[in-house]
């Protein structure tokens, strides 16, 4: 509260970084690298009874240990299968393989290969090969032990080999549609609405200030209503839709009570975006920006971005807010030459290194008229009033 009251001397508006940690947070075992053998929390966990119940069966060994097969081993490592097989595995006569168990969680493998290059350097290429995969095969399970008999769904257990191997299309759909369905999109609203309602509101009334939340991912269906209730914004990233059928959004569908952006310090800006892949470019070009049948430029030509600030612009959103990477974009002497070099922070890169400093100097910026006027001239035109 007083931090909340110390930057009310300075804000008018406050953004809530992923403000679905309000509501829950994804939470990492201490012994992973990755995220899939994580889980919401606070949750409701189910008991092995009601699993039983609801699949017809319980089988630990099956339902919560890794599945690892031969045939497995041999599409992920080929030839190397044998070699990763006995140092890091072993297998019993009925065909099952199990991690042996100093390596039998992504941080024990972790630790054993680093230790292995330290003592073998010549085995560094191999190790590093194989780990990928390693870390794969720890996260080969269909159930998460959280203690006292009760379990979580694995995020995502429907892509693994185990779930695509299981006996009978029953059993697949018993598990996904009845159990994993109803878990991460149902069981819980009621229980992480009532989370929302308890933490939220101290933000939101410690201070006057306009308070938005960075609402993007996998959003309960309880938090819009929520956060509309307390008068928060939410935040509407056009390449990010909220409704999951809908590959784009538009500006223009946003309510009132939010925040429209072509992107974030999380995201590739549009011009680093326009290149990722060109298929989905076109897509966008036709159905988003409107030009039916015409072929996309190659590169976000400083006309492409400027459609697609106006149409942020021309909004109903209260807020229309841009990265300056995209404003610059605009403007053919003041974008820079790589567009890779503008994204601030590349989230599935835990190595990645946030090093972005602008390019123009403010002085050189604040004499730019080819980039301020025509910007004045768009925020005018939008009936946003006039601009500052």
């Amino acid at each position: 509260r007083q931090r909340l009251g110390h930057l009310s001397r300075y804000f008018d508006m406050l953004r809530i970084d992923h403000i679905l940690g309000f509501f829950r947070i994804w939470e990492m075992p201490a012994d992973s690298v990755e995220g899939l053998l994580g889980h919401f929390s606070p949750a409701l966990p189910l008991h092995r009874d009601e699993i039983q119940r609801r699949l017809g069966w319980f089988d630990y060994g099956r339902l919560c240990e890794p599945y690892i097969r031969w045939h497995l081993l041999e599409r992920t490592f080929g030839g190397e299968a044998q070699v990763v097989l006995d140092e890091f595995m072993t297998a019993d006569q009925y065909g099952a393989i199990q991690f042996k168990p100093h390596v039998a969680s992504q941080r024990q493998i972790e630790t054993y290969i680093d230790e292995e290059i330290k003592l073998h350097p010549e085995r560094e290429d191999f190790l590093l090969r194989v780990r990928p995969g390693l870390y794969h095969f720890v996260n080969e399970v269909l159930f998460l032990p959280a203690g006292n008999d009760f379990y979580h769904p694995r995020i995502t257990l429907n892509k693994s080999a185990s779930y695509a191997e299981l006996d009978g299309e029953d059993t697949k759909r018993r598990l996904y549609d009845d159990i994993y369905v109803d878990f991460f999109f149902s069981r819980h609203e009621n229980f992480w609405r009532e989370q929302g309602l308890v933490k939220l509101p101290p933000v939101r009334y410690a201070t006057n200030m306009l308070i938005a939340g960075e609402d993007l991912g996998m959003v309960p269906a309880s938090v819009p209503g929520v956060m509309k209730q307390l008068g928060m914004l939410s935040l509407n990233i056009q390449r990010m839709p909220s409704n999951p059928k809908t590959e784009f959004g538009h500006p223009n569908d946003a309510p009132y009570l939010s925040v429209v952006s072509p992107g974030s310090h999380d995201m590739s800006t549009l011009r680093g975006w326009w290149e990722e892949d060109h298929v989905r470019t076109q897509r966008f070009f036709e159905t988003a920006l409107g030009h039916w049948r015409q072929l996309a430029p190659y590169y976000a030509e400083p006309w492409v971005i400027r459609e697609i600030i106006a149409q942020h612009l021309a909004s109903p959103a209260m807020w229309a807010i841009f990265p300056l990477q995209d404003l610059l974009a605009m403007d053919t002497h003041l974008r820079r030459a790589n567009p890779h070099d503008e994204q601030i922070n590349v989230p599935s890169n835990p190595q990645h290194f946030w090093k972005y400093r602008l390019h123009v100097p403010l002085e050189e910026l604040n004499d730019a008229a080819g980039l301020t006027e025509p910007l004045r001239a768009l925020v005018e035109e939008s009936g946003r009033g006039q601009a500052y």
